[in-house]
């Protein structure tokens, strides 16, 4: 896939009591549920641990390999879409 800098339009839903993050992402008219903080910290770990084979996650299903990357959706990862980064 190729990469793109273009981000799709997305809103945040509400957030979750637990943790504060919101409860899912809509992206281009579909919900995507947010990962569960377990699967979040292990991105933030490779991440920041510099770990160039950590695979992240963009919030439409796409495999990224760098954070900050979109897909070629438009999709940004996870931790974009969630501000972690």
């Amino acid at each position: 896939m190729a990469h793109n800098d273009t981000i799709a339009r997305f809103t945040r839903g509400p957030e979750r009591e637990s943790d504060g993050l919101p409860e899912s992402i809509t992206l281009q008219g579909e919900t995507f549920p947010t990962p569960d903080l377990e699967t979040i910290g292990a991105w933030v770990t490779g991440f920041f641990g510099w770990s160039y084979a950590q695979r992240l996650e963009a919030v439409d299903g796409c495999e990224l390999f760098e954070a900050d990357a979109t897909c070629c959706h438009g999709a940004p990862s996870w931790l974009r879409a969630l501000e972690l980064i």
